[in-house]
């Protein structure tokens, strides 16, 4: 089960420096789409990127020319003005770009169309909003529309709320490398509502149970090998990468910063209060890779929001409720705890996104996003049952009904 708003980018129209790679960062991190948009570019520089991005990755991309490339390549293409057919490619891996209402009734044909312009252009100076966004509901006209021109982050929940079916960026990612690594870590975090923490008793478990709740829908894995060296958690976590880049799911190791920090693939690392702290860690960490935090008690969000504000990525917190998966367990929170720690993280203005971990069920779903939580992370509830893969796919899927989204409004206000 996937989240149903799509992440769309759009290249720059210049031609940019290892665009390739580039390319597959972000779609490795969880973007759904990119659009390989290069007006006036020559056919040989589209081709030469999409020669040197992975065969794997390529059916998510559009191009916006040249469509006997994407024919050749298997890319999706966007229908506009220069191409307003492209023969033999597949109603799923079209799109269309629109620039009006009434335009986006018509959309037999194609998987999705962009409407534009939403907001007023980051990069085009003049090309200005046409849409009063606050009277439009634009499901109630075509499920499918993704909302392009000045989007930025902070209009994401507005653009929910409109009925819109995602959100293409263009200037909000490549304004600079600090905006480029800031949109790719905002990809990461959008898989972490439904996080499973591995407990496999031997490497090949950990593979095996991980590419289970990858299969049933689970886009968030946690390496967790507290009894194996550090040789064997670098393996597992070279082994499983390359299948978490292919479907824009995220893996993390738990304690190991330099394997976080040297694997491709791996996004970050979790780390509890008696490892290294979050400012030695973000020190070694690339700008790109997440940074998560444990905190076990109101007593440890108060160090952490003056210490490490500027380096924690999200915060797990627990544990809820006694679990014997974990062996040292710290005393548990309970409900009373948890609106403890989310009044406090108010009161000292440190709010990142947060999930709840420790004997957590899904009957605690719906209670913990009523208090404001963004996720929960989970191990013998997957690991522990017959079949990994249903229960992954069956707790996702409850995990999206009930929290929608890692509080993005939370993830959104932190990072600014």
């Amino acid at each position: 089960m996937e989240d149903n708003f799509k992440i769309v980018v759009v290249t720059k129209p210049s031609p940019v420096n290892d665009e390739a790679t580039l390319i597959e960062r972000l779609l490795g991190a969880g973007a759904d789409i990119v659009s390989l948009r290069k007006p006036g570019i020559g056919e040989r520089y589209i081709e030469s990127v999409l020669e040197h991005i992975r065969p794997e990755l390529r059916n998510r991309i559009r191009l916006h020319d040249y469509p006997q490339l994407a024919r050749a390549f298997g890319t999706g293409f966007q229908l506009n003005s220069r191409n307003p057919k492209a023969d033999d490619i597949p109603a799923a891996m079209l799109s269309k770009g629109c620039h009006s209402l009434g335009e986006i009734t018509e959309t037999q044909g194609v998987d999705y169309v962009t409407l534009s312009p939403i907001f007023d252009s980051i990069s085009k100076p003049g090309y200005n909003s046409r849409f009063d966004l606050s009277t439009l509901d634009i499901a109630a006209i075509n499920k499918k529309v993704i909302a392009l021109s000045g989007v930025t982050l902070d209009h994401v929940p507005s653009l929910r709320a409109a009925g819109f079916a995602g959100a293409a960026f263009l200037g909000e990612v490549w304004r600079d490398n600090e905006s480029f690594e800031r949109f790719v870590r905002y990809l990461t975090m959008r898989n972490s509502r439904l996080q499973y923490i591995t407990d496999g008793s031997t490497p090949y478990d950990t593979v095996s149970l991980a590419l289970k709740a990858l299969e049933g829908g689970c886009r968030w894995v946690q390496i967790r090998m507290k009894d194996e060296p550090t040789e064997s958690v670098a393996e597992v976590a070279a082994e499983l990468a390359p299948a978490f880049i292919n479907r824009g799911a995220t893996l993390i190791v738990d304690d190991h910063v330099e394997i976080a920090a040297m694997t491709t693939g791996v996004a970050g690392v979790h780390i509890g209060q008696k490892d290294i702290s979050p400012a030695q860690a973000r020190e070694i960490l690339p700008s790109d890779k997440i940074l998560g935090f444990t905190v076990n008690s109101a007593e440890h969000l108060e160090p952490a929001a003056n210490l490490f504000r500027d380096h924690i990525d999200y915060l797990g917190i627990g544990p809820l409720r006694f679990t014997s998966t974990k062996k040292k367990l710290a005393p548990t929170l309970g409900y009373d705890g948890l609106d403890k720690i989310r009044s406090l993280m108010y009161q000292l203005n440190f709010v990142p996104p947060a999930v709840i971990v420790g004997g957590v069920t899904d009957h605690d779903f719906e209670q913990l996003a009523g208090i404001g939580f963004g996720g929960v992370a989970v191990s013998g509830a997957i690991g522990k049952t017959p079949s990994p893969a249903d229960a992954a796919n069956d707790l996702t899927t409850k995990a999206i009904r009930h929290f929608g989204y890692i509080n993005e409004d939370d993830y959104i206000r932190f990072n600014k």
